[in-house]
């Protein structure tokens, strides 16, 4: 009975840390590709393979990859190992016809392990080259889904003073909620999960690249963005259905 209940409290703990890994792991990044589910979930087997990810779990047909850990810089000395690792899952989701979306979501945790005894303490990832490194793996064989091109941007004038312009994105459709990626105005990039219609504005200088990208949290609908400059229109792009993905990029320059 006695060690029963050990085990039985064993798999609490270890329950609850897992939840407090995929708390602390931050929000996935996204992208769609021109493919069927079936191509891409190949290639993304084979992407993750090709940068040395072991996979340790997957489901074709519910569309997500699971891998194994892997050290950051951990050091394993038999007995005893310490240091951080981390692990990747990957979800699919339909984004349209012949199209399918993929979100990479990576687990960072400091791990201490004496013989059997294991405490991981989840930490947050302070960049996503990872998840963008699978993903651009994945763009390899399969083309990305091309964002709505924006108009043509004339080249600024060589010489005057830095200036700064008004930057709005908006988000808006018929899905209840969407997944965003952006750049904010220090040039570093920002995700959250929000309702819809969405807005953000703020100052950037000349020159700053925009960028901003839903991702289609319901099980239908629309979602668009746009990019406005000084409130012009500059860039817009659409997706419809679960999954769909819609992005728009531009620069922060006058006509």
């Amino acid at each position: 009975m006695r060690a029963r209940r050990a085990r039985i409290l064993a798999l609490v703990l270890l329950a609850a840390t897992v939840a407090a890994v995929f708390a602390q792991s931050g929000p996935p990044v996204a992208r769609a590709f021109a493919a069927p589910m079936d191509r891409v979930f190949a290639v993304a087997e084979s992407a993750l393979k090709s940068l040395g990810w072991t996979i340790d779990e997957k489901d074709g047909k519910a569309g997500w990859i699971r891998t194994d850990s892997r050290g950051v810089d951990f050091k394993d000395f038999g007995v005893y190992g310490q240091g951080t690792r981390h692990k990747l899952r990957l979800t699919f989701t339909a984004a349209g016809e012949g199209q399918t979306a993929v979100a990479v979501e990576r687990e960072l945790y400091k791990e201490e392990r004496i013989l059997w005894m294991t405490d991981r303490k989840p930490l947050q990832a302070s960049d996503r080259a990872v998840e963008l490194a699978v993903l651009d793996e994945i763009g390899r064989l399969v083309p990305a889904v091309a964002a709505a091109p924006g108009p043509a941007i004339q080249a600024p004038p060589a010489a005057g003073p830095e200036r700064s312009y008004r930057v709005t994105y908006r988000v808006k459709g018929s899905a209840g909620s969407a997944r965003l990626i952006y750049r904010n105005a220090q040039g570093g990039t920002e995700e959250a999960t929000v309702r819809l219609p969405w807005e953000a504005s703020f100052e950037a200088k000349s020159g700053s690249p925009l960028y901003v990208s839903a991702l289609n949290q319901g099980a239908a609908g629309t979602v668009s963005c746009e990019i406005l400059l000084e409130e012009e229109s500059r860039a817009t792009s659409t997706s419809t259905g679960a999954g769909a993905l819609a992005e728009c990029r531009n620069t922060a320059e006058r006509r």
